[in-house]
């Protein structure tokens, strides 16, 4: 194994199961609440030239004069993630809307719920297309800035659409120019975790350790470009009691029904091409782009308003390795950070008690 060691046996066969079970994958057409406004807003992929449509998820009862927020989801999760069990009180982007006034609107990037898939892309693509795409249709819908507000793999793609990230004659770069014009038109921004350095601190973090174990497997998934998480967190947890995502979140923040609708509602899809970015940002330190530019060596680019929150116990990005690596890169003079203490990844979402982790965000976008 070229010198790689298995040091936990349950994420070995975790990645085993991925290998074996990826193929039987079996896509089921996403099911939207009955209170959702769907919307469909379309484009052209800047690589590939091809047309295809994203569609935005309308939450809440907010007047129509409510100003417009923008929700990006993390890696492969969709727009349960932001309204987890409303029947329960348990859903953000619900909060969003009764305690601030805002209208919120999920981002299906493409091939998430049943925006279009679109075959060989990555993170470059989200943020070089489908946030532009977004941004654009809520332009037309109001005549405010829009907000942002990305979690984990959400607030990575916003930075590096901030910072420019568009198709160039020969590669991928990051273009000043186009991140100004961006930039216009976003009021703030709030990035919910997302350290695109990706960097690892702490001794007991098994970031580097997955991402060597994804890196070694990666021959097997050389034919499977759209990967159906959806199927495989199915299988492994009731048939082989693993369970994938429990280092997400801080049990004790959460219920079982929290737990359970997050497995069955929130998990979605993700791309070949996104995994391996993240394990390979991982290894490198840094998320990079085909052309190899490296994310965080642009942050100063972008210069508007921005928060970003971090969580004490998120293995996914160290509170500490991410103020060091990505927030104190950014080139904003109004910026701030907050990090919340015995906090999960995810843990905010899964609690209606915990919504409120989200007002000092809140208090920050509004006041810009």
């Amino acid at each position: 194994m070229g010198g790689l060691q298995f040091k936990d046996i349950q994420m070995k066969n975790t990645f085993i199961l991925t290998v074996l079970f990826i193929t039987s994958s079996a896509y089921a057409k996403f099911e939207y609440r009955p209170d959702w406004n769907v919307h469909k807003a379309c484009g052209k992929d800047s690589k590939q030239k091809k047309d295809y449509c994203l569609e935005l998820i309308e939450i809440g009862s907010s007047s129509q004069n409510a100003k417009p927020i923008l929700l990006i989801p993390g890696f492969f999760q969709n727009a349960y993630i932001w309204d987890l069990l409303p029947e329960k009180g348990i859903s953000a982007a619900r909060y969003l809307s009764k305690r601030w006034n805002l209208r919120p609107f999920v981002l299906h990037v493409r091939g998430i719920g049943n925006s279009d898939y679109v075959s060989n892309t990555n993170m470059d693509d989200i943020a070089m297309d489908d946030i532009e795409i977004a941004v654009n249709f809520l332009k037309k819908k109001s005549s405010d800035q829009v907000y942002i507000m990305g979690h984990s793999q959400g607030s990575i793609t916003t930075q590096a659409y901030l910072a420019g990230l568009s198709k160039c004659i020969v590669a991928d770069c990051f273009n000043p120019a186009e991140a100004w014009s961006r930039q216009k038109k976003i009021k703030a921004v709030a990035l919910l975790a997302g350290n695109t350095a990706m960097s690892v601190d702490r001794d007991d973090n098994k970031l580097d350790e997955l991402a060597n174990m994804a890196l070694f497997i990666r021959p097997a998934f050389r034919f499977f470009d759209e990967i159906d998480v959806k199927t495989l967190t199915r299988f492994t947890g009731p048939v082989s009691n693993l369970n994938l995502w429990q280092w997400l979140y801080n049990r004790h923040n959460t219920t079982k029904e929290a737990r359970k609708a997050l497995y069955t509602k929130t998990v979605d899809s993700t791309t070949n091409g996104i995994l391996f970015q993240f394990a390979e940002g991982v290894r490198d330190r840094a998320i990079k782009t085909r052309s190899k530019l490296s994310y965080p060596a642009v942050l100063p680019l972008i210069r508007i308003p921005v928060f970003q929150q971090l969580y004490a116990d998120d293995p996914l990005a160290e509170s500490e390795a991410t103020l060091k690596d990505n927030f104190h890169r950014i080139g904003s003079s109004n910026k701030e950070y907050e990090v919340i203490q015995d906090r999960g990844h995810e843990d905010f979402f899964m609690n209606k008690g915990l919504h409120s982790d989200l007002d000092n965000v809140l208090h920050f976008l509004i006041k810009n």
